[in-house]
């Protein structure tokens, strides 16, 4: 996982792997469990705004409160609260986060206690670029994007990592990867302990097969996962290519831009948004007046996508 993850061999002694249940989001519960046990006046979670929903409702299950924060502006310092930054494209918007604004997240942290790194796309911010390196390559460049700022400043962090994205294993569900880095020798026996008391309180304990192949998968066959990780991100910046073609000229190329990345945008729209779409016969998740765009699904006709970019530009709220 580390060697995946392009985690440099210095802070080997310092980590801790927990592979809990349900991919993703048992690694993301359970980091937020581990920091609640580690610091009891956690009180709030913290995230960036149109975030993945799921966040909420971790909050509710673990009794705490809830809030989000602009999806460009600094993490708290308010007491008491647990901030959860993704370490990839913003999951829902896309949005990539500039090394400034990330700096300043890591350098507002000093000193605050544990910070939570969603992993959920690793490397798909820099899909574009596979075609021409290794996803080594590619996966040392999102580590020293979105993770190293964090773990220079020698506090403890935790990466919540989900193999379903990269690996394609939607329905298979394997064991999710909690990777904590910290630099605090009398911590990490702290951390162990409690660690195994939520897994087993979870009844994660006992392995599921699909979880048993993964982690069997990351010792025995490696080169092949990174092979099907590659192929994903081919796979993404083939579609992104499609988009960026097809929206030239439009107010929607600014959401194809350098600035976003990964499978979905979450897009402002006007009122009848949802009215407009589905006389069209185009059924996109659309709430509160957001549009969520998976981009995996522009169909290779060119001018049925041509018309649903089109569509997705008139509904577009651009104030």
């Amino acid at each position: 996982v580390l060697r995946w993850q392009q985690i440099p061999e210095r802070y080997y002694d310092q980590c801790i792997l927990a592979t809990p249940s349900d991919a993703g989001t048992g690694a993301v519960t359970t980091a937020v469990q581990l920091a609640l046990i580690q610091d009891p006046s956690l009180r709030t979670l913290e995230v960036d705004e149109h975030s993945w929903p799921a966040y909420k409702s971790i909050a509710m299950a673990n009794r705490i409160g809830f809030v989000t924060r602009p999806l460009q502006e600094p993490i708290s310092t308010t007491p008491g609260t647990l901030p959860i930054i993704q370490a990839g494209p913003h999951n829902s918007t896309g949005y990539v986060a500039t090394p400034e604004q990330l700096n300043a997240r890591a350098e507002v942290n000093v000193g605050n206690g544990a910070v939570i790194l969603d992993r959920a796309y690793s490397g798909f911010e820099f899909a574009g670029e596979i075609k021409d390196s290794s996803i080594a390559e590619v996966m040392r460049k999102s580590f020293s994007h979105f993770v190293e700022p964090f773990l220079q400043r020698n506090e403890c962090v935790l990466i919540a990592i989900s193999p379903t994205k990269a690996f394609r294993s939607f329905a298979l569900r394997p064991c999710g990867l909690l990777l904590v880095i910290t630099p605090d020798v009398k911590r990490r026996h702290d951390i162990r302990s409690s660690l195994a008391s939520l897994i087993r309180a979870r009844g994660s304990s006992f392995e599921h097969p699909a979880s048993r192949a993964l982690l069997r998968a990351f010792v025995t066959i490696p080169d092949e996962l990174g092979a099907i990780h590659s192929q994903t991100l081919k796979r993404l910046a083939e579609v992104e290519s499609g988009w960026i073609e097809r929206v030239k000229g439009l107010p929607l190329c600014d959401y194809f831009s350098n600035n976003y990345a990964g499978m979905f945008r979450n897009l402002p729209v006007h009122a009848d948004a949802a009215l407009q779409c589905y006389s069209a016969h185009i059924y996109p998740v659309i709430a509160n007046r957001r549009c969520r765009v998976n981009i995996t699904g522009l169909p290779k006709d060119e001018e049925r996508s041509t018309s649903i970019t089109r569509l997705l530009s008139d509904i577009l709220e651009t104030n």
